[in-house]
């Protein structure tokens, strides 16, 4: 995190890690570009604590999202520090966490979520944390929330679902290039506002476009990750996933399309690719194309041939034999 992140135009992704620089250092640096520049706030390391802090900062244009981990400290922000009203999201892992901001002191437990006022004096302390933190500029927040101050050190327990719905989309950014356009970081952010408003409970009509806006898209990502979790079980189903997520067959279907996708096609798709790249490896060389296709989720060779030639333009074994001539 060289530059200093609150002045780093959108689209920028930016790292800090205290093992990036020299022991001695390692404070000063996490105090000034962690602390100060993204924070606001001073950190404390707590005493008998090996002192580590990672960070990946997205910035984008009305949200900044900060996904890391660090060791466990005492945060502090000052009238002194105060820079602007910008409010920050939290939703933390790990031991137990206190805040008190704005007269109240609200006790945090692993997955819960809280928000944090930049704009007002406030003091925290963390266990050992990983989680996600949350930038959102005033007027945003006043538009998500009508009185946005009232939730501010308020508790959003991990078994809310709106929550577990922000948590997870969030969690698909990985890295720059997953928002390298300009349309996508714009539909991202506005799905993030739209999971907020509905973790905290926001205006009746935040909550109505986030229901048919922020919701459906967090719970298409929900499915489609389920998909990647379990298609190569031969009797995976649309029943399957909406038994896990607590949705109808129907809605899993309806959001799917909306992808541009079917449950279908998707499965297929993952599944042939991962036949490939096992026809591909040298690691598979033992393994006769039927056990191939059968760990892949297809329970007919027959139907597998087909599906792989339409697909690749090459029958399984004719792949594989060019594979192998290669090497």
């Amino acid at each position: 995190m060289r530059a200093t992140p609150a002045r780093a135009e959108p689209g920028r992704t930016l790292h800090f890690s205290t093992s990036d620089f020299a022991e001695p250092h390692r404070f000063t640096a996490t105090q000034e570009l962690l602390g100060r520049q993204f924070l606001k706030m001073d950190i404390e390391p707590l005493p008998a604590r090996r002192f580590y802090q990672e960070w990946k900062l997205h910035l984008l244009r009305d949200l900044s999202v900060a996904r890391g981990r660090g060791s466990g400290s005492r945060l502090v922000r000052s009238k002194a520090m105060i820079e602007n009203g910008d409010f920050v999201f939290s939703i933390g892992v790990g031991g137990p966490r206190q805040l008190c901001q704005l007269g109240r002191e609200v006790a945090l437990g692993s997955g819960d979520a809280v928000l944090v006022a930049n704009g007002d004096p406030c003091e925290a302390t963390v266990s050992a944390y990983q989680g996600i933190l949350l930038r959102l500029p005033a007027v945003v927040a006043a538009q998500l929330v009508p009185d946005i101050h009232a939730s501010v050190a308020r508790r959003i327990p991990a078994a809310s679902p709106a929550l577990q719905l922000l948590a997870g989309y969030v969690r698909l950014l990985r890295s720059a290039s997953d928002l390298a356009d300009p349309e996508l970081q714009r539909v991202f952010t506005t799905h993030v506002h739209d999971l907020v408003a509905l973790a905290l409970g926001g205006t009746r009509d935040a909550v109505e476009v986030a229901k048919t806006r922020g919701l459906r898209a967090a719970r298409a990502r929900a499915i489609i990750e389920e998909i990647e979790r379990c298609f190569a079980d031969a009797h995976f189903s649309p029943a399957a996933v909406a038994a896990k997520l607590a949705m109808s067959p129907r809605s899993v279907q309806d959001l799917l399309q909306e992808t541009g996708l079917s449950f279908t096609d998707r499965v297929m798709e993952l599944r042939l690719k991962r036949a490939r790249a096992m026809l591909e490896s040298a690691d598979n060389d033992h393994r006769k194309i039927v056990d191939i296709a059968y760990r892949c989720g297809f329970n007919d060779l027959s139907h597998f041939n087909r599906c792989f030639r339409r697909r690749f333009g090459d029958t399984p074994s004719a792949a594989r034999s060019m594979i192998m001539t290669k090497r």
